[in-house]
C-alpha cells in the first residue's frame, strides 16, 4: 500500500469550484456576463469555463458564422471592374500557422496562394490607412494602434481581434478600406474609411458604403455608426443620412465597446431591410426569362431568338448593376 507521507497533496484547482461571479466574454458581442446570471437565465449549471469560443446567444453566434462565411468566399465582384472582400487579420495569421503546421505552405498550392493573397490585401489595407490618417499613437507604449486594428491585434489594454477590414477593389487593387466591428444585430461600428489620394474624386467611398450597408443588411445588422468632427460630421449627415446619436441610443451603446475619439460626435444611420431592386426591372427580367423557357418558335429562328433574348437580359442587368453602384 502506498505511504500516506508520500501522496501528494491535493491541488486546490482540481477541487475548488468555479467562482458563480466569474465573467464570461462573448467572443461575437464581446459583452461580459457572470456565471450566476447565466445559469439563472438558462436554468444551467457551469462546472467549467467553455473551450475555443464562446457566444452569449444564438443570434451572436449565428452573425459569428455569417461573418466567417463571408470571408471565406474571397473577393465577390461586382462588375465593371469593381470587387470587395471582408479580411480578417487574426483568421489570416491563424490560417498561416495551421498550413505551416500541415506542410501545405508550398509555394505552387492553392492554399498558399490564396493565403498570400488575402495577406498582400491586408497590408495594402494598412499602407492606405497609413496614407489617410495621422498616427494613433498608444499613450504608454506611442505605438501606432491604425496597424493593429487591421490586422485585428491586443495591445493591452487595447482588444482589437473583433475588428475586420471591408476592402474596394479596382483591378485587384485596394481603392477603399473600411475597419468594421460587427457587435451585433444591433450595432456595427466603421470608426475609420480611407481612400488613398490618387484615387480620390471618384466616389468609391460612397460605392464602398454602398456595398457594405447592403452587406451588413444581409446579416441582419440594424445599426452602423461612426465618430464624426466638424465638417466630417456634416459630410456624414448630407452625403450618408447619418444622424447625430440620441441620449437614449448612447445609453444603449454603452454595453458594446466602441471605440472613442476625443471632441468626435456619434453618428448613427438605420440601416433597415436588405435593397431590392425595383419591381419594375424584377417584372421585365421575370417576364423575359419565362419567354425564354416557354417559347418554342420553329427550329430556324429559335437560335436567333434565344440570342437576342439572352442579350437583351445582359443589357437589363448591366443598367440595373450600374444604377445600384452609381456614383
Amino acid at each position: 500500500t502506498e505511504d500516506a507521507s508520500d501522496a501528494l497533496p491535493p491541488q486546490p484547482s482540481c477541487f475548488k469550484p468555479l467562482d458563480r461571479n466569474t465573467m464570461l466574454i462573448c467572443d461575437q458581442c464581446e459583452r461580459e456576463f457572470h456565471i450566476k446570471c447565466i445559469e439563472q437565465k438558462r436554468n444551467i449549471l457551469i462546472e467549467r469555463l467553455p473551450k475555443g469560443e464562446w457566444f452569449c446567444g444564438g443570434s451572436c453566434k449565428s452573425l459569428n458564422g455569417s461573418l466567417k462565411a463571408l470571408c471565406r468566399r474571397g473577393e465577390i465582384d461586382v462588375g465593371d471592374g469593381y470587387s470587395y472582400t471582408l479580411l480578417n487579420g487574426k483568421s489570416i495569421k491563424e490560417a498561416g500557422r495551421k498550413l505551416k503546421a500541415s506542410n501545405k505552405l508550398t509555394q505552387g498550392s492553392l492554399e498558399y496562394q490564396l493565403h498570400e493573397r488575402r495577406k498582400s490585401l491586408l497590408k495594402s489595407c494598412c499602407d492606405v490607412l497609413s496614407e489617410c490618417f495621422l498616427p494613433l499613437k498608444d499613450a504608454k507604449t506611442q505605438r501606432n494602434l491604425l496597424p493593429l486594428i487591421v490586422r485585428g491585434k491586443v495591445l493591452p489594454p487595447h482588444d482589437f481581434r473583433g475588428f475586420r477590414s471591408f476592402a474596394l477593389l479596382y483591378q485587384g487593387d485596394v481603392v477603399c478600406v473600411a475597419t468594421i466591428r460587427v457587435f451585433s444585430s444591433s450595432c456595427a461600428e466603421m470608426p475609420f474609411i480611407a481612400v488613398p489620394f490618387k484615387a480620390r474624386g471618384m466616389g468609391l467611398a460612397r460605392r464602398t458604403m454602398q456595398l457594405l450597408e447592403n452587406t451588413l443588411r444581409g446579416m441582419g445588422v440594424k445599426n452602423l455608426i461612426l465618430p464624426a468632427l466638424g465638417e466630417i460630421k456634416e459630410l456624414w449627415e448630407q452625403k450618408f443620412d447619418f444622424k447625430q446619436c440620441t441620449p437614449d441610443q448612447r445609453k444603449h451603446l454603452l454595453q458594446y465597446r466602441i471605440l472613442g475619439f476625443p471632441g468626435t460626435s456619434v453618428m448613427s444611420k438605420e440601416l433597415g431591410k436588405p435593397v431590392e431592386k425595383k419591381r419594375k426591372e424584377v417584372a421585365i427580367v421575370s417576364l423575359l426569362s419565362k419567354k425564354v423557357k416557354t417559347e418554342s418558335p420553329p427550329v430556324e429562328v429559335k437560335k436567333e431568338k434565344e440570342v437576342a433574348i439572352v442579350s437583351l437580359l445582359q443589357e437589363i442587368a448591366r443598367v440595373i448593376q450600374k444604377k445600384e453602384y452609381a456614383v
